[in-house]
């Protein structure tokens, strides 16, 4: 018998058979897997949460961009494309205030194919992304999951990190770039940031959706100059109201200002949108290359007071 003839046969697995149930099955798998999402449009990601409200609707999933916080909604569906739920995308991508949306079928309509590129040259300033999902079996293995994209924003293909950054973005990157490793020699185990990002700011995870720490060269308002900043952000897809876990927060501001060894500011949204709760430094110059590694160890010493601070209350608070 020819070598040839023992070659098992790659079939397709319908997904029923995979994941019965689409919010109680394929949901938590593709929260558990982001790295296949991840590899599939280049990107580092980080879970917010599930299921997450936007009103009395619920987005599937919703991940953020690692290296600049920008939100991702993400809508499934085990069957081909239909307009409930594109619809329902667009409705927690602006809801949620999302960059990118990404649409998850076993096959796209041709229509909405055409919707989704059509969406990407508007030019919103939104990408959206089609991914489509397939089960796939050699024999009497388990099946494997395979992930296709078929709809991406115009310039996606093309987009690489570097070429044809700004000044203030190269700028940027060159500090996050040298930042990053001195960071994770005292925090290993803190986030998974993988690609330094080009924006004035880095998030790193509470353990809570939606509420990042985050470490920026911000500018206060109605002020030329830049300051370092620590922060705990309070988001509006979090793990409750952001007003109610800063109300929380704030019933312990004398013990944790006493944990963090000084006055913090307390920035209450008057929109009640989002909260924030930082230290901020003197007034520092992003481009002095000089001064970077003084940069760095006030960002590193500051947001570890600050999560060491937060930690108990920030519990108690979601849990209230």
């Amino acid at each position: 018998m020819s070598s040839m003839s023992k070659i098992s046969e790659l079939v397709s697995v319908d997904l029923k058979e995979v994941w019965p149930h689409e919010a109680h099955d394929f949901t938590p798998w593709l929260a558990e897997n982001l790295d296949r999402l991840e590899s599939l449009l280049g990107m580092d990601l980080e879970l917010e949460g599930t299921e997450v409200a936007v009103g009395p609707f619920s987005a599937d999933i919703v991940a953020q961009e690692a290296t600049t916080g920008r939100r991702m909604v993400i809508e499934n569906m085990l069957g081909s494309t239909d307009h409930d739920h594109l619809g329902k995308m667009l409705t927690y991508a602006a809801g949620l205030d999302a960059w990118y949306c990404v649409l998850i079928a076993k096959e796209f309509r041709p229509e909405h194919k055409s919707a989704l590129a059509w969406l990407n040259a508007a030019a919103t300033g939104v990408g959206f992304f089609g991914v489509e999902i397939s089960a796939l079996r050699i024999a009497d293995s388990p099946p494997a999951a395979q992930l296709s994209l078929v709809v991406e924003p115009d310039d996606w293909a093309r987009q690489t990190p570097k070429p044809g950054l700004s000044l203030t973005q190269q700028n940027y990157l060159a500090f996050w770039t040298r930042f990053l490793p001195a960071f994770y020699e005292h925090h290993p185990t803190w986030g998974n940031v993988k690609t330094p990002p080009t924006a004035n700011w880095l998030n790193f995870p509470s353990g809570y959706s939606g509420m990042p720490y985050d470490l920026a060269f911000s500018w206060p308002t109605g002020i030329e100059a830049y300051q370092l900043r620590a922060s705990l952000y309070i988001g509006p897809a979090g793990e409750g109201e952001p007003e109610r876990i800063f109300n929380g927060l704030l019933e312990n501001k004398e013990l944790i200002e006493e944990r963090f060894g000084g006055a913090l500011l307390w920035d209450r949204n008057e929109e009640k949108i989002s909260c924030r709760v930082s230290c901020v430094s003197d007034f520092v110059n992003p481009t002095d290359e000089n001064r970077w590694e003084e940069y760095a160890e006030w960002f590193i010493s500051h947001i570890s007071q600050l999560k060491e601070a937060l930690t108990s209350s920030l519990k108690n608070a979601v849990s209230a």
